[in-house]
């Protein structure tokens, strides 16, 4: 995930401070992590569905514990990741809790390089880690090494370079370094606006708002909200180019009428509530709710909304 339009205003702010009088401000806490620390980094998932005739259906709620092992460096910190559990519903079978286990551990042993504010950038070493991801999916299947379908995703992990490899598997590591290291007042909530390329040359915008709502020196905790869109027309053309560069790219590509086309709603909300240490400047809590609407392959209206909440401790030694 890119880093907000909020943590480059930080950055900004930062700079400022340098040539200018300190103002202090209602929550301001620089993360500064010492060497091995320890974070026990939890993940609950949780993920609804729906489509155009049917009823909203909830797919399984997963847990994943992990232990990240977090060292400064230059860039910021080098991050490795251990899983240490997994917690699933009573409900679910033998062969797919068995199943579900193996699939939430291909990322045990995993490096990355993460920024000042832990947020992922690049996967380190990602050739031999992308071949060992590999080999756990062909191991998690039942299939060799060198099956096809194993065979197609080392390609595609292949064609990744470490910060697409980064942006792809760490989306969740993101979420909690959004409010990480960022100064904030009581008071109304800052507005930005972003934009990225994308295809056929469109630029696509978003909408982004943070608020701090709440600082308490007797509990030390402040809490923050944050607020991302897309914004709708440019979504919607670079959806339309995106479905337009596939068709020509990919035979069996879905062929949209240009019916189905004008009934293109790309869009994606993300709502997050943090709760931060105000001593470390940690995220402990993280609270987010993404909505995303799409065309299946029929071209008819869907949408996932994803939950998660995402907990962050550092061990004690």
């Amino acid at each position: 995930m890119q880093k907000t339009m909020f943590g480059r205003l930080c950055g900004a702010v930062l700079a400022l401070a340098l040539v200018g009088p300190a103002q202090a401000k209602d929550f301001s806490k620089p993360l500064a992590l010492p060497a091995n620390t320890l974070i026990n980094f939890t993940i609950q998932h949780e993920i609804h569905r729906t489509a155009e005739g049917t009823t909203p259906a909830s797919d399984l709620t997963v847990t994943v514990r992990y232990r990240l092992n977090v060292d400064p460096n230059t860039q910021g910190y080098h991050v490795k990741i251990n899983v240490i559990g997994v917690d699933l519903p009573s409900r679910v079978s033998a062969l797919d809790r068995m199943a579900l286990t193996q699939a939430s551990s291909t990322l045990s042993g995993l490096e990355y390089q993460a920024d000042q504010d832990l947020m992922p950038v690049e996967v380190l070493n990602w050739t031999t880690q992308a071949g060992k991801l590999a080999d756990s999916f062909a191991d998690l299947m039942g299939v060799k090494h060198d099956d096809p379908a194993i065979t197609g995703m080392r390609d595609l992990y292949a064609a990744m370079t470490p910060a697409q490899a980064s942006d792809s598997l760490l989306q969740e590591w993101s979420y909690p370094a959004i409010v990480q290291n960022v100064e904030l007042d009581l008071g109304p909530a800052l507005k930005a606006d972003t934009s990225a390329p994308g295809a056929g040359g469109q630029q696509l915008k978003r909408q982004e708002t943070m608020q701090l709502k709440s600082v308490s020196r007797s509990s030390n905790k402040a809490t923050i909200e944050f607020h991302s869109a897309f914004d709708p027309a440019s979504a919607n053309a670079v959806g339309r180019a995106t479905v337009a560069a596939l068709q020509a790219q990919i035979p069996t590509f879905p062929k949209y009428s240009e019916a189905q086309l004008a009934r293109l709603q790309i869009d994606e909300t993300m709502d997050c509530a943090y709760e931060m240490d105000i001593r470390t400047g940690l995220a402990t809590k993280s609270d987010c709710t993404k909505t995303a609407g799409s065309l299946d392959e029929k071209g008819a209206a869907k949408s996932q909304t994803d939950h998660w909440v995402i907990t962050q401790a550092i061990v004690a030694k």
